[in-house]
């Protein structure tokens, strides 16, 4: 995620692009631009292996 747009790379495959994310307080939109993120599963047990989270400075051009 770079500012409010984010990005979702699995198996280097873009498979999701989120854009001008943002919530809605006291009758105001605030970007998403920090805060928490969680890996879940949908009703599944499920298995993670090799996750990799890196700082980046942008989005890469090939995505």
């Amino acid at each position: 995620m770079k500012g409010d747009t984010a990005v979702h790379v699995m198996n280097g495959v873009v498979n999701m692009i989120l854009t001008n994310s943002a919530y809605l307080k006291d009758g105001k939109l605030v970007s998403l631009i920090k805060g928490k993120f969680q890996i879940q599963s949908e009703g599944a047990e499920v298995f993670y292996r090799n996750i990799q989270i890196r700082n980046i400075d942008e989005i890469p051009a090939e995505f």
